[in-house]
């Protein structure tokens, strides 16, 4: 083969290593919330690169096998060039000149640029990406199994999506693009507002159980009627005595004619006084409930109510606002 032949070789194998090198880099560099705004607005490649995020092992297969494999023939291909000049040391000339030209145009500059214009450069290369991880299927394939395996046998708990973003990475995200202008300190303290929700308990806002107003399921007409009356809520806890039954809505006993309205009762969320106040949301949204008993251990302590919720979290926001 002439050296020509062989220079070009070289010269195409260290682009190669640069393209894998960087695109590895860029795809996990990438700003994931600019990736999905993008995709709202179905943008084809940025579409594209979420899918092969969707499978890393996959995608960190294509990007090695593909930057070895050019290793491998820049490597080859230089000890061909070297064996025609210094055939006794064609091996150390290799690694002496091929190292340095790897490391700084192949790793380091290529992967320096790809850090810092990740989002621009991942929607260029992901289809070449794309073309290479099919080109290269049978490597890809048994590598990205090798490593799936490797990885539950050595992870006691097996393999565990983490979130996208944690709550403190959520927060450093609002300091940095409030730093930026981008958000008003309004806007960043009513978000640091909800937040707090965390580190409010349910017995924070409870209405304590000595002052709950509440129906027995002995009461007739007469009585509901008048604590109906007297009070601004739409739903009541129903004890029979000293014990819990559940809760039942005004509008069912109206409906009913106040007649058996016992049957009308169903049954309550119970909370620990200790949950913080996202957490007692997040578990009565989903059921459409608006009233929790609040325990401590097994001592029911009082109840609280979506409208407190709610109230808690606008007058977090109004304080903002002011």
């Amino acid at each position: 083969m002439g050296l020509g032949i062989l220079l070009f070789f070289i010269g195409l194998a260290l682009m190669g290593e640069a393209f894998f090198s960087g695109a590895e880099t860029a795809f996990t560099s990438v700003n994931f919330l600019k990736l999905m705004h993008l995709i709202e607005k179905k943008n084809k490649r940025a579409i594209l690169v979420h899918d092969l995020l969707k499978k890393p092992d996959r995608l960190l297969a294509t990007t090695l096998v593909g930057t070895n494999l050019c290793v491998v023939v820049s490597s080859a291909c230089a000890t061909a060039v070297f064996a025609e000049f210094l055939p006794l040391y064609a091996a150390l000339a290799t690694t002496l000149v091929m190292t340095p030209l790897s490391f700084i145009f192949a790793q380091l500059l290529t992967k320096t640029v790809a850090r810092y214009h990740a989002n621009r450069l991942v929607l260029a290369v992901a289809g070449p990406v794309e073309f290479f991880s099919r080109v290269l299927l049978p490597l890809v394939a048994f590598f990205s199994f090798l490593a799936s395996t490797i990885a539950r046998l050595v992870s006691p708990t097996g393999l565990k999506k983490n979130p996208f973003l944690t709550k403190d990475e959520i927060k450093s995200l609002i300091k940095d693009i409030s730093r930026e202008g981008i958000l008003e300190p309004q806007e960043k303290e009513a978000i640091d507002k909800i937040f707090d929700m965390t580190l409010t308990r349910a017995a924070d806002i409870m209405i304590p159980l000595k002052d709950v107003m509440s129906f027995d399921i002995g009461e007739d007409a007469v009585s509901l009627k008048q604590k109906i009356r007297a009070s601004s809520f739409t739903r009541f806890p129903v004890f029979s005595g000293k014990e819990l039954k559940g809760m039942v809505n005004i509008f069912d006993i109206f409906y009913a004619q106040f007649r058996d309205w016992p049957s009308l009762v169903r049954p309550i969320v119970r909370v620990e006084q200790e949950e913080s106040l996202d957490k007692v949301f997040s578990r009565l949204q989903p059921q459409k409930e608006n009233m929790a008993a609040v325990y401590k251990g097994t001592e029911l302590v009082g109840i609280l109510a979506m409208e407190d919720l709610m109230e808690e979290i606008t007058s977090r926001l109004t304080s903002a606002e002011r």
